[in-house]
């Protein structure tokens, strides 16, 4: 299964997925130019189930790495 990725989300994809991969151990996941390419037994399974957790930690990745900056000045005063 193919999920293919916004390409504003394209600079969070490698740290979504890493996330993704502990929650889902039983499937692989794989980074390509065209998305991100799901494999194993209950990928077909659980389809939705699984873009919809992909697409909520890439906007949160996206959203974190977006903010980070103004975390570090609120702590570094």
């Amino acid at each position: 299964m193919l999920i293919v990725v916004d390409p504003k989300f394209e600079s969070v994809a490698a740290a979504a997925v890493a996330r993704i991969r502990i929650l889902v151990p039983t499937l692989n996941f794989e980074i390509t130019d065209q998305g991100i390419d799901v494999s194993g037994d209950l990928a077909t399974k659980k389809e939705q189930q699984i873009r919809r957790l992909l697409d909520q930690f890439l906007y949160q990745q996206r959203i974190f790495e977006e903010t980070l900056s103004i975390r570090e000045r609120i702590y570094n005063g």
